[in-house]
Order: C-alpha cells, then structure tokens, then sequence
C-alpha cells in the first residue's frame, strides 16, 4: 500500500487528485496548508508527497526545504504541483532536488503515471538500501537474513535480531569507528538497563558465527568498533 499526502489548498484540485490517484493500491491524505503538511510529515511515513508550491501560509519550497533537512524525510520523493510554468520555477524545484514538476492544469492520466512510476523508482532505491553487499557478505535487512558469499557458494549466517542490527548498523557505516555508545542507541535505544558490555558480548557472538568474515569487524581500542570489508583482501595481499 502507498501512502500519498497532497498538499492543495485548491477544492477543484484536490477532487481531480482525488478521482486520478485514488484506488485499493494508495491511500490519500490531504492537507490544504503548509503546517497542516508539516504536521502530518511530523506523524507518520508518506511513499510520496505531492507539494503545491503556493499554499496560504507559506510557499511550498519552504516545506520541501523542511523535510530535506530531516534524516527521516530527506528520500520521500516530492512532486511539486504549479500554475507557474516558467522555467525559472522548475529550474529552481529540481535544483532542490524534487522528483518532478507537473504544472496545472494537467492530464489525470498522465500525472497518475508520473506518480505510479515516481514509487517504482522509490522502491527499487529502498530495496537497494536495505541489502548491503559487503566483500564476501550480504545483509539484507528486510529479512534480517545474512550470507557468506565465498568460494562462489552461498551460505547463511544465523543471527539473532539484536546481533543482526548491531552487524548492519557496522557494515552500512563502512570505515566508521563507531563508539559503544553509539552503538547502544543504534541498537537498543536509549535504555539506562544496558551497558557497554553487552556491546562486546555481541559482537564476540558475531565474529564466530562470521568465521572467517569475522576479520571484517575491528576493534577499535577506547572506542568501539568499525567494519571493513577491504580487511581481508588486504589480509590476502598480506600473505603473499
């Protein structure tokens, strides 16, 4: 199911939009206001936000600046909707980083498209952020499934929900030095239960059932760990 919120303050626009993107595969949400937009942004998850760019309290450049300076928002794909068709305008949208530019009054038929395949290309980059490819080892986070690629053969590598978060938060941040701290609130959120400790269990646990991809993982003396994929390779040219 897709999650669309429209911000249109016009009622013609909103019953055209309405009509043309409504059905069992999206669910609409509608705001006629930047800070109702605001609000709603604030709220829940959207797949997709189709902007007017002049609302009655603020313009929507504004609002899109807004969700492109959260971490949470910055990758929602925005659809700016305009009577304005100067190129000035759409220059200055896509600069921004908006996905599309559609100027009023448009073909129902063809903004559906615009939009159908606006969230195609949102969930191919979604998927592809969710799988990590690191080295010899895949991680793909909407299974919460690991595997070893080496040799050409594919096994998978058992972990628990916990370790398997605490890998994918090393592996995602390749060449970081990331603290025990950092890893705590990554992992377990900010519980005053866990400590530091609980860190370097599960990170021994990981590291044996990563066998030989355990060298991936590095300690980081006073700090806490980093992951790097090249460990091996240079572990190889080592050997030599």
């Amino acid at each position: 199911m897709n999650h669309l919120l429209i911000v249109e303050d016009s009622e013609e626009t909103t019953l055209i939009l309405k009509k043309s993107l409504g059905g069992k595969d999206s669910e609409l949400t509608f705001a006629a206001t930047a800070e109702k937009a605001l609000a709603l942004l604030a709220a829940r998850d959207f797949s997709l936000v189709l902007l007017d760019v002049s609302l009655p309290d603020q313009d929507g450049f504004q609002v899109f600046t807004e969700m492109r300076g959260s971490e949470r928002l910055r990758n929602v794909p925005v659809i700016f909707l305009s009577a304005n068709s100067q190129d000035t305008t759409k220059v200055a949208a896509f600069s921004m980083g908006a996905e599309d530019y559609v100027v009023k009054p448009f073909s129902p038929i063809e903004l559906r498209a615009r939009v159908e395949a606006k969230l195609r290309k949102a969930t191919i980059q979604n998927q592809e952020t969710q799988a990590l490819l690191k080295g010899d080892l895949r991680l793909d986070s909407s299974t919460q499934r690991a595997y070893s690629l080496g040799d050409g053969v594919r096994t998978l590598i058992r972990f628990t929900p916990r370790e398997f978060k605490l890998l994918f938060q090393l592996a995602k941040n390749e060449e970081l030095a990331l603290s025990r701290e950092q890893l705590l609130n990554a992992v377990w959120g900010n519980s005053s239960e866990v400590f530091d400790r609980a860190v370097d269990t599960h990170i021994s646990s990981i590291r044996k059932k990563l066998g030989s991809l355990a060298i991936y993982i590095e300690s980081v003396p006073g700090l806490g760990y980093r992951f790097s994929s090249s460990s091996k390779k240079s572990s190889k040219q080592r050997a030599a």
